[in-house]
């Protein structure tokens, strides 16, 4: 209580406010304060309702600029400087927690990578993405999501209380999560266990993988598992081998001028060329620098054609994002990147985004593999249940090894008001005692 007296009269260190709404922060902690009366709560949300029809059609209006876009623009170019921009915004974080900047790079660059697979070239197209043009695109992609996670939300609720002033608001709160969580969330998992979880979610399914493509779980596992490492570390192993080639380079040069008297650049440098290893390690670091090799599922991955083939879209062969009807080409519709993970782009499959790949690539590979062989689906099912439930007690099991797991019991039902046995139910049912 003396503490409150005396906090009393402290000023704050900043203040400001948005109608009725007043903000005022006390050094890390933020106050806010709502003095809006009832009828002004009422009107602002008759407003909102009413706004609806506009942020509609503006959301509408950035889908089209933004295909027309990228229609016209050179998309190799397009996409690989939406990486180069996301792992700028990735390397500034220092280890700090990643912000509005970070997710909106990440959105951008998978959002892109969509309306790429949904779009063909116009008829003309431009040589070299201009800067002005860079921010215009960039600028309409962050705005579509900001109208969608912000504006559109607050004004799709006050429309739907409109309409219904007895609304399950608990069921409107979670469809507001869910569309938040589908547009804007990337990651399931720490990306050091993604390859792990893979392996064991797919070892059931070896011999089908096997039949179909020619490698098991594991071996599948490794080979996504070289894309992830490539786009997490091969910037910075890339800028390492940069800089121990130049320093090799240069000592060669000062070796063969020494010992034959050669000093002209010109003639050094054709010698030079004649180490096949030097040369190779020129080639691989400026592919990587200034190519696109860091992407180039070809070179990076041994994996099968016919499995490319099955995960690879090409420049507007994706149909339905960007068809007519509702949402179309929202991030609230089924993204082509969820689909398909890859592109293919002057005859390179390319990856650019290892979220959109491992966040959906199991349940890829499954519709893959039910389309190629659906006599196999009764055996998926029986295979993934079982893993399914073995996995979270192998989990436990490791981090707490002298646990003790119970893993099945009856189920006992109550019918009529009288207590009868049910049909037995086989489920996972943990128990963990520390010992």
């Amino acid at each position: 209580m003396r503490r409150n007296r005396r906090n009393r009269g402290k000023k704050p260190d900043d203040y400001f406010s948005a109608g009725p709404i007043e903000f005022a922060r006390f050094g890390r902690h933020m106050i806010a304060r709502n003095r809006a009366t009832a009828e002004q709560h009422k009107q602002a949300r008759e407003a909102m309702a009413a706004r609806l029809p506009t942020v509609i059609a503006e959301i509408d209006s950035l889908v089209t600029d933004i295909a027309t876009l990228v229609e016209r623009l050179p998309v190799t170019e397009l996409l690989q400087r939406a990486w180069w921009e996301y792992a700028h915004t990735v390397i500034k974080l220092e280890g700090k927690e990643p912000g509005g900047e970070e997710v909106g790079a990440l959105n951008t660059l998978a959002y892109l990578q969509s309306v790429v697979a949904s779009t063909t070239p116009a008829q003309e197209v431009s040589g070299k993405i201009t800067e002005r043009e860079w921010s215009e695109v960039t600028t309409k992609t962050r705005m579509l999501f900001r109208l969608i996670s912000f504006d559109y939300q607050m004004c799709l609720t006050a429309s739907r209380t409109a309409e219904n002033p007895d609304i399950d608001m608990a069921l409107e709160e979670f469809r507001y999560r869910a569309e938040m969580l589908w547009a804007n969330v990337r990651g399931k998992r720490y990306q050091s266990h993604e390859s792990i979880a893979l392996s064991e979610l797919l070892a059931p399914h070896s011999d089908v993988l096997l039949r179909l493509f020619g490698l098991d779980a594991n071996s599948l596992a490794g080979e996504l598992e070289k894309l992830l490492h490539k786009l997490t570390f091969g910037l910075q192993e890339m800028m390492i081998e940069f800089g121990d080639l130049q320093k090799e380079t240069l000592a060669k040069v000062d070796e063969i001028s020494s010992s034959t008297g050669i000093t002209d650049v010109s003639e050094l440098r054709k010698i030079l060329h004649q180490d096949r290893e030097i040369v190779d390690r020129m080639e691989k670091s400026m592919g990587e620098m200034f190519g696109l090799d860091l992407f180039d599922v070809g070179k990076i991955t041994h994996l099968p054609r016919a499995l490319l083939a099955e995960l690879t879209w090409g420049r507007g062969e994706e149909k339905t994002f960007l068809a007519p009807g509702r949402f179309a080409g929202w991030p609230l519709r089924v993204w082509p990147t969820m689909m398909r993970p890859f592109v293919r782009l002057n005859d390179r499959v390319l990856c650019f985004d290892a979220f959109s790949l491992f966040d959906h690539f199991y349940r890829v590979l499954q519709r893959v593999i039910f389309r190629l062989a659906p006599e196999y689906r009764t055996t998926w099912n029986d295979r993934q249940k079982a893993v399914s439930e073995a996995l979270p007690v192998a989990y436990l099991r490791k981090i707490m090894p002298d646990g003790h797991a119970i893993l099945s019991a009856d189920i006992v039902g109550l019918q009529m008001g009288s207590r009868h046995p049910s049909r037995p139910m086989l489920y996972t049912f943990l128990k963990i005692t520390s010992l």
